[in-house]
């Protein structure tokens, strides 16, 4: 099998009733790296599901553009806790991004984007230094 790497790639995840606090307690060890645990039990606990779901759909969109998958484990990818965030307003809308560069074994970055404003909780990753973010405005057609 031979694997390539692509331009950019995502993953959302949907919230569900199942994603209780406890639920991101008792799954958070799978996800998080030592250093992201520390910061993670800082969290207020009804904020833990998202918190948990951002962190997953980051990692996931990046091992999937590594081709590396989540089989080997997500904890290897250290993401910067918490990402920082900037706020926008967008057609009369606040809206955030949350963004970071994060180093992915010896050689490899990537840039992360979590994106706000989706149903669920989605995230987008691509090779750092060969993407950027657009944002268009439906209501004036133009781009910020």
């Amino acid at each position: 099998l031979e694997f390539r790497r692509v331009l950019f790639q995502s993953d959302i995840e949907w919230p569900a009733p199942e994603r209780t606090p406890a639920w991101a307690d008792m799954m958070c060890g799978a996800v998080l790296a030592a250093q992201e645990l520390a910061i993670y039990g800082r969290v207020p606990a009804a904020d833990r599901p998202t918190a948990l779901l951002e962190a997953w759909v980051a990692k996931e969109a990046i091992l999937k553009g590594t081709a590396e998958g989540v089989a080997g484990g997500v904890r290897h990818v250290v993401l910067p806790a918490p990402l920082p965030r900037v706020a926008l307003q967008l057609d009369g809308e606040s809206r955030t991004i949350a963004m970071a560069a994060v180093d992915v074994g010896h050689t490899d970055r990537w840039a992360v984007c979590l994106l706000d404003g989706t149903p669920g909780v989605a995230a987008v990753a691509c090779p750092a230094g060969s993407c950027r973010i657009t944002l268009i405005s439906p209501e004036r057609g133009d781009t910020i």
